[in-house]
């Protein structure tokens, strides 16, 4: 690794605590709310781009969002996040199984072994919903940080699978009810709101 990338690496060197948890949390509600209410108007781009550039956005900051609450679900529940240095230990430690001085401090699991085995970490009553959405939000984040597509293939049951995921999560994973409705299509109110 070149000196710069190491040196901005450390920067956000951290072994990741149990209570960390309710800041990826808090960080992931954000991000939900402001994909879910984003309209065209707020992008500042040429105005033949702004549909293409708020969806992007969107489903970029729905991305981002999954990969916060499942790490979310994980320090909650006890479990680490960053790398063991002993790669053979596997990803599903608690901190108790594991001193942190054996934990990488610059590195944490990537979101595709965390997401296979979240149904380990929590009880999911309906894990198959929850999967679906989370796998949609993988691909979303993976695809709209690589690459720039001028055409994407909307699909509104995609939105409402998230929807879905997303809501069986927040109640199953934090004891929340949310009201989260994805605005996509012209009149749409996109919404997310933890109940109270």
């Amino acid at each position: 690794m070149t000196t710069i990338e190491k040196a901005i690496k450390q920067q956000y060197n951290k072994v990741f605590k149990k209570k960390d948890w309710e800041s990826f949390k808090l960080i992931a509600d954000f991000y939900l709310k402001k994909s879910a209410t984003l309209k065209r108007k707020d992008i500042d781009i040429d105005d033949a781009f702004k549909l293409l550039a708020r969806n992007i956005q969107k489903r970029l900051f729905l991305g981002i969002a999954c990969e916060l609450l499942v790490k979310a679900c994980y320090l909650k529940n006890g479990y680490i996040i960053n790398t063991p240095n002993d790669r053979t230990r596997g990803q599903l430690l608690k901190f108790s199984d594991i001193k942190v001085s054996e934990l990488n401090e610059d590195n944490t699991f990537t979101l595709n072994p965390l997401l296979d085995s979240l149904k380990n970490v929590i009880a999911f009553t309906d894990w198959k919903t929850v999967e679906n959405g989370l796998k949609i939000l993988k691909v979303f984040r993976n695809k709209e940080g690589h690459v720039v597509t001028l055409w994407h293939k909307y699909s509104s049951k995609n939105y409402r699978d998230i929807e879905s995921s997303i809501t069986s999560l927040y109640m199953e994973a934090f004891n929340e009810q949310i009201d989260f409705r994805i605005s996509m299509e012209e009149n749409d109110k996109g919404q997310f709101k933890i109940k109270e």
